[in-house]
C-alpha cells in the first residue's frame, strides 16, 4: 500500500471521530460544488451560453431534473442539467456519468482533494478510473478551486467570538488540524485547515498564522474564546498567536482519556461526575464539581488524577467567564458543529448549474 493509499484508507476509517467527520462532510460539500461547476463548464461548448444559447449547434438545454451520485457506497440527491440533440435524444454529460456510474469515485475526489493528491495519485487509488475521462480530472481541479476560494477568502469582515481546532488523525504517520470560527449570531465555519505528518507545533502554528492573516481576531476589546483538544502543540500555538486568549479544554477529551486510565468499577461514578462539571454554572459550583471530581479519580488512580489536576486552568476556562450553563455543552466539545456544512449543502442546492462565471464562492 502506497503512503496517499494508507493515508486514504486512514480517513475512510476514523468517521466515528467528530472532527474526522466535519472535514470529510465539508470536503464532499465542496466536491459537490466541483461537480456542478463542472457539468456546467461541460454543457457550454455543447449549448452555447445560458444567456444567448447557440442555435446553429446540435445540442440544446432541456432544463434540469435529479439525479444521483455515490457516496459512501450509498446513493446522495444532485440536480443535475439535462441536454439534448436537437432531435430529442438525451446526452449523459460525462462529469455525470463519473460520478453516477462509478462507485466510490465520488469518496476517492473527496479524498483526492483533501490531501491535495495529483490525478495520478488518484488513478493508483481507483484503478486507473479517474483516467477513463477528461470529465474526472475536471472535476478534480474544479473542486480544487472550490477549496482554495474557501482557504484564502479573507476573514477580517467576521466579528469572530470563539475558535474551535481539533486534530483528526489519520492513522499514525498524518494529522489535519480543523479549524472552525464561531460568529457573533452563531453561525459556525470552517475556516481552514492544515495537514502534516503530527499534531506538531509547526503544523499548529502555520495554521493560525495563515488564519491570522486572512484577518481572523476577536472584536476590539475582547478575548478569543479557543476550545480545543489536550495537544500541547494547540496550546503552545494560541499563546503564541493570542496571549490573552480563553484556553478550553475540551471536557469530553479529558473524560476520554480519564477513564482509560481507570478500572471499571470506577468508570460510571467518574462519568457522572463529569457530568456534574459540564453543567455546573458559576465559579463556585464549578470549583467544587472538579475538586469532587479529582478527589474520587484520586482515589483510583495517581497518575490520572495528576493529569486532571495539571489541566485545570484548561478544563475550567469557559466556567470562569460565568455564563449561563446551557451554553455549557455548545462550547465545552467539538460536538456542536456536526450539523456545520448545513448553510453550505442550502447553498448547493441555490446555484445556478449553467453559469460557473457567476457562482459566488462557497461560504
Amino acid at each position: 500500500m502506497t503512503p496517499v493509499e494508507s493515508i486514504l484508507q486512514s480517513l475512510a476509517q476514523a468517521d466515528d471521530d467528530p472532527a474526522t467527520k466535519i472535514l470529510r462532510d465539508h470536503l464532499r460539500g465542496i466536491v459537490r460544488l466541483g461537480l456542478m461547476k463542472t457539468m456546467a463548464a461541460e454543457v457550454e461548448p455543447l449549448c452555447g451560453p445560458k444567456d444567448s444559447p447557440d442555435t446553429t449547434k446540435e445540442f440544446r438545454e432541456a432544463g434540469s431534473e435529479p439525479g444521483a451520485v455515490f457516496v459512501n457506497g450509498g446513493k446522495q440527491k444532485v440536480t443535475r442539467p439535462r441536454v439534448r440533440i436537437h432531435d430529442g435524444q438525451e446526452v449523459t454529460l460525462e462529469s455525470y456519468r463519473a460520478a453516477s456510474d462509478q462507485r466510490g469515485l465520488f469518496e476517492t475526489v473527496v479524498e483526492a482533494v483533501g490531501a491535495g493528491m495529483p490525478v495520478r495519485g488518484v488513478e493508483r487509488c481507483h484503478g486507473g478510473a479517474v483516467k477513463r475521462t477528461q470529465a474526472s480530472q475536471m472535476w478534480i481541479e474544479a473542486s480544487r478551486e472550490w477549496l482554495a476560494t474557501l482557504r484564502e477568502r479573507s476573514l477580517a469582515a467576521g466579528c469572530w467570538l470563539a475558535l474551535w481546532i481539533d486534530g483528526v488523525h489519520l492513522g499514525s504517520e498524518h494529522c489535519v488540524i480543523v479549524a472552525i470560527g464561531l460568529h457573533a449570531d452563531g453561525r459556525k465555519e470552517v475556516l481552514d485547515f492544515e495537514s502534516g505528518a503530527s499534531e506538531s507545533a509547526e503544523v499548529c502554528r502555520l495554521l493560525l498564522k495563515r488564519l491570522n492573516q486572512r484577518g481572523f481576531a476577536p472584536p476590539p476589546g475582547r478575548r478569543l474564546l479557543v476550545i480545543r483538544d489536550a495537544a500541547k502543540a494547540l496550546k503552545k500555538a494560541v499563546s503564541q498567536m493570542w496571549p490573552d486568549a480563553v484556553q478550553q479544554e475540551r471536557l469530553e477529551h479529558a473524560e476520554r482519556v480519564t477513564l482509560a486510565k481507570l478500572r471499571h468499577r470506577a468508570k460510571g461514578e467518574t462519568v457522572r461526575l463529569f457530568r456534574r462539571l459540564l453543567v455546573a454554572q458559576g465559579a463556585a459550583a464549578t470549583t467544587e464539581a472538579f475538586e469532587a471530581l479529582l478527589a474520587h479519580v484520586a482515589r483510583h488512580n495517581d497518575d490520572a488524577a495528576a493529569c486532571l489536576k495539571e489541566r485545570r486552568e484548561e478544563l475550567l476556562g469557559f466556567h470562569r467567564l460565568n455564563v449561563s450553563a446551557e451554553l455549557n455543552k455548545i462550547f465545552l466539545s467539538t460536538n456542536m458543529i456536526e450539523n456545520l456544512v448545513r448553510n453550505l449543502r442550502l447553498e448547493i442546492g441555490s446555484r445556478n448549474l449553467r453559469s460557473p462565471s457567476r457562482q459566488a464562492p462557497p461560504p
